[in-house]
Parts: structure tokens; C-alpha cells; sequence
């Protein structure tokens, strides 16, 4: 059994009415039987026996345009909901990115998680965005990290060819042999021993960028106590 909506039967009501269409094209167009025709028509003009014909067909008009309405509002409403849905996808999705980039430079630079992005050097925010390009596309990453795509691919160039790069393992091999104890200075003179001349200024900038911080322990205070 075929279930028409109120507009439908309302609208062909009228249509039967005014004459525009016989009952058994109403019934073939909605694929219902006749006697359901004459049935919505007692129903809609029958409630109101006073009523005269005009009347009654006013208040048909009037019910199927408030169906209408109700139904034009339903919509309107329907579409503010998406787009304040597509628009809570869209923070949600920004707030997650911001978040990967975030615990992905304690990963790898070893950078707190409060510290402002904004101030990573161009090379951090180069190794960030190539450990997370498989994730995010080049361009919301540039965004985040406010960086030139030009800068980026002048840093990923850099990144591929490091001249620096044994010397980066032997300096990492030292320190750690050390107890992250050596400063600059200290595994300077341990790579002079091994016939390496290398400037202090590039033993301390690699690092710096390698994050290899010397272990101070804390002095505690004198207390007479003891």
C-alpha cells in the first residue's frame, strides 16, 4: 500500500476539485484506488459541514501551504546543522593537527610541548613536516608552521645532503660514551685526539640541533640539620 504525505493529498484534492484532473488520473499518478481519493476528499472537506465550497477549498489551500512552510523550514534548519557540523569537522580536524605536530616535536627534536611552534628554526619545522607529510597534505602543514614552501623545500635539499654527517655519529657516540657529561669544548678535544680538526663553533651548533644537553646535577643547599 502506497502512503502519500499531507501536501500530496491535499494537492490532489484540489486538483480534483477544480477539475484539473479526473479521479482515475489521480489514482494512476499516485498508484492508489479511487475510493481512497473520494476518502481524502470527504476527510479534508467534510470537517467543517457549515462550511461552504469555497471555504472548504481555502482551507485546503491554507493546509497545504502550512505543510509547505513547515517543510521549507525543516530544510532551512537541516542546512545550518550541516554547515555548523562541517564547520566542528573542520576545528576538530585543525585542533588534531596542531596536536600530531606538537607531540611529533617531542618525538623527535625533543622540543616541550608548550614552546610556540612559530619559533622552531627552519630546519625543525623541515624534519616535522617530512615525518608527517604521509598524514597531512604539504600545504596544511606549511599553515601550521608558518612556513614558506620555499623555505621548506630549500631545508629538505639541505636535509638530503649533510656534510656533517659522520661527524653528527661521532659526536653523538662521544657524548653518550661521556655520560652526557661533555660540553663543546670537551668533545673537541676528544675528536683532536682522533686527528679530527673541526671549528668549536660547528661542535656546538650540531649540538644544539641534535639536542645534546649536558646532565648538571642539582647542589642542594647547605642545612645544619645533619
Amino acid at each position: 500500500m502506497v502512503r502519500c504525505s499531507q501536501e500530496q493529498k491535499c494537492q490532489a484534492v484540489l486538483e480534483y476539485t477544480y477539475g484539473e484532473k479526473s479521479v482515475s488520473q489521480i489514482a494512476e499518478e499516485l498508484n492508489i484506488s479511487k475510493e481512497t481519493v473520494y476518502s481524502w476528499k470527504n476527510k479534508l472537506l467534510g470537517r467543517k459541514k457549515k462550511m461552504g465550497k469555497d471555504k472548504k477549498i481555502n482551507s485546503i489551500k491554507n493546509d497545504t501551504i502550512v505543510v509547505i512552510d513547515k517543510n521549507s523550514n525543516l530544510k532551512e534548519e537541516v542546512t545550518i546543522l550541516k554547515e555548523q557540523a562541517d564547520l566542528l569537522k573542520k576545528e576538530i580536524y585543525n585542533l588534531q593537527l596542531e596536536k600530531d605536530v606538537l607531540t611529533k616535536a617531542t618525538e623527535i627534536i625533543k622540543k616541550d610541548q608548550g614552546i610556540d611552534l612559530k619559533q622552531l628554526s627552519n630546519r625543525e619545522k623541515a624534519i616535522l613536516i617530512n615525518a608527517l607529510r604521509d598524514c597531512y597534505p604539504l600545504k596544511e602543514l606549511l599553515v601550521v608552521l608558518n612556513m614558506a614552501k620555499s623555505s621548506y623545500c630549500y631545508q629538505r635539499t639541505k636535509l638530503k645532503y649533510d656534510k656533517y654527517k659522520v661527524l653528527r655519529s661521532q659526536i653523538k657516540t662521544i657524548f653518550k660514551e661521556s655520560n652526557n657529561s661533555y660540553g663543546y669544548t670537551r668533545v673537541y678535544l676528544a675528536l683532536a685526539k682522533s686527528v679530527k680538526r673541526v671549528s668549536e663553533k660547528v661542535i656546538r651548533r650540531i649540538m644544539v640541533e641534535e639536542n645534546l644537553i649536558v646532565n648538571t646535577p642539582k647542589t642542594r643547599k647547605y642545612n645544619s640539620y645533619k
